[in-house]
């Protein structure tokens, strides 16, 4: 890759950003005793990436303006849900 051309192809920049996701929900999905834990890691990414958007780019009024204890509080046991073994409950405490 020349120097620079990340910047002049837009699309060798998209082709990193998707492989950097790739890498980052396989770490998660590597945490997960599922046997459906790539689909589990994919929606955990998408959980976070719609938190981070709305909140931080479309700036959604109540989301933006949130104690973000208070969205991790919310989203914990839906996050947990999805990270632990299918035959274990979860405990959100």
């Amino acid at each position: 890759m020349a120097t620079g051309e990340t910047s002049e192809n837009p699309q060798v920049t998209e082709d990193q950003h998707v492989a950097g996701i790739a890498r980052y929900e396989a770490q998660i999905a590597q945490a997960i005793p599922a046997a459906d834990a790539d689909l589990r890691a994919a929606i955990i990414s998408a959980i976070t990436l719609g938190i981070t958007v709305s909140r931080h780019l479309v700036k959604s009024d109540d989301l933006a303006t949130a104690d973000p204890a208070q969205v991790i509080r919310l989203l914990r046991p839906c996050v947990l849900s999805l990270a632990a073994r299918p035959d274990q409950p979860v405990s959100t405490g």
